[in-house]
């Protein structure tokens, strides 16, 4: 199993899961801790649409590139954490 399949899996899996058991107890969540929730889901989302995209697109348009592999591999899992960063830093730097 290569570093790829790794990572599209926990993409697949491992994120959403990991998303779901952090908003189980989302009343008792500080703000801070919301705002890491929230940016992860947008982060999953937008990773979603970016994926089913690059997944209808036509394999000749990518026929020289090794840049669709790194995007469906990548795309969940690198999108979730960087959503949750932004979250976090977003709400770091917003006033309470």
């Amino acid at each position: 199993m290569t570093i790829y399949t790794v990572a599209l899996l926990a993409g697949l899996f491992a994120a959403p899961a990991g998303l779901v058991w952090y908003g189980h107890r989302m009343r008792a969540l500080a703000p801070r801790e919301r705002a890491v929730f929230w940016g992860g889901v947008t982060g999953n989302t937008i990773a979603i649409v970016a994926l089913t995209i690059v997944l209808l697109a036509s394999p000749v348009q990518w026929h020289e590139s090794g840049m669709r592999s790194m995007i469906v591999h990548w795309a969940l899992l690198a999108g979730t954490l960087a959503g949750a960063v932004m979250g976090w830093t977003m709400n770091r730097l917003l006033p309470q």
